[in-house]
């Protein structure tokens, strides 16, 4: 089932970001945010939507320079469908040294409807309705797709140096999607799954902070939180 659309009342939304690596890795792999994630930098991420249409841009710094990238998505009678992702890897002195473009669209290769690029899915979730888990397809590469599940509960947050009501959300991994681990095994592994963790502003619905890997588990692990 396709995520829900932003309220037509929101047409858009601009947040600055402190982007550092994550202090506790919960993966050993050389991909390492400390080498990568330049914390003395902002990331802007900027949301629009219309009617018919949502787009989000983001721009994250590096140590040796930036990622750029947007997402198009198509807002339908059933929700939200991604439509076009466009992400850009620029050197220090503006040189691309990866551009990777995917239309979701095409129907080449099929995909769920409910499948959006990973590193998106916080400024999708923000707008969901939390009275119960909800289900979608990340996005990685067209050969790497996991289903996901995400949790909401009320709760808190330091943002920014100070306490804040947020609604917590954590989203993890379906392994049965993969290797059908039985209904015992999936309660026996569910605390070990490997998590995204955010939190949103309960009443105004903005992305409070980020933790997590920057991708797929094994990602560089990163924190993004919202600059007041």
């Amino acid at each position: 089932m396709p995520l829900l659309a932003p309220p037509a009342s929101e047409l858009s939304w601009r947040g600055t970001y402190r982007t550092s690596p994550r202090a506790k890795r919960a993966f050993r792999t050389p991909l390492d945010a400390n080498k990568l994630i330049d914390a003395s930098g902002q990331s802007e991420v900027v949301v629009e939507s219309s009617a018919s249409s949502m787009q989000i841009r983001q721009v994250h710094p590096l140590l040796r320079g930036r990622i750029e990238e947007t997402l198009d998505l198509d807002i339908v009678a059933a929700g939200l469908r991604s439509a076009r992702l466009l992400r850009v890897v620029h050197t220090d002195d503006d040189a691309v040294v990866r551009r990777e473009e995917v239309d979701f669209r095409a129907g080449t290769i099929p995909l769920p409807e409910d499948v959006y690029p990973e590193v998106m899915t916080p400024f999708l979730l923000v707008h969901q309705d939390w009275s119960s888990r909800q289900t979608l397809y990340t996005w990685m590469n067209d050969r790497f797709i996991a289903r996901v599940h995400a949790e909401g509960k009320r709760g808190t947050v330091q943002v920014d140096g100070r306490s804040r009501a947020a609604l917590a959300v954590q989203m993890y991994p379906d392994f049965n999607d993969w290797v059908p681990l039985g209904g015992m095994l999936t309660k026996l592994t569910k605390p070990f799954l490997p998590r995204y963790y955010m939190w949103f502003d309960p009443d105004r619905r903005d992305v409070l902070r980020f933790e997590g890997p920057y991708g797929p588990p094994g990602a560089p692990e990163i924190v993004l939180e919202l600059e007041s």
